[in-house]
């Protein structure tokens, strides 16, 4: 697992440098295993999830609980990342899913009027 801010840049926001730089290593050190593993002809796949805000604590207190209220209805559940975890491993193994990047989608014009 890592998070949507590894293919980001850093956000102008107080503190979110060293959170997206483990991101980034994060990423690079995965790169890497993979590469290490196919050099030795290992048959391992190894995949990374990078989503967005998914509706835990942590998005509660990364983005505050007046714009957690706002943005709740857009937010992925951690259901959703489950999935995409499924669909990994569901792919026949000749397939190397390298990255899933999961964005969240706005309301829709419905749920935003509520």
């Amino acid at each position: 697992m890592n998070s949507f801010m590894a293919q980001r840049d850093v956000p102008p926001v107080k503190s979110m440098h060293f959170y997206v730089a483990s991101k980034h290593a994060l990423n690079a050190i995965t790169q890497g295993f993979r590469n290490e593993l196919k050099e030795l002809g290992s048959r391992i796949r190894v995949s990374q999830i990078s989503p967005q805000l998914v509706n835990t604590p942590l998005a509660i207190q990364t983005v505050g609980e007046a714009n957690y209220e706002r943005m709740v209805s857009s937010l992925m559940e951690p259901s959703d990342i489950a999935d995409a975890v499924m669909y990994i491993l569901s792919t026949p193994a000749n397939v190397q899913v390298n990255d899933i990047m999961l964005n969240n989608m706005p309301p829709s014009k419905k749920e935003a009027q509520k």
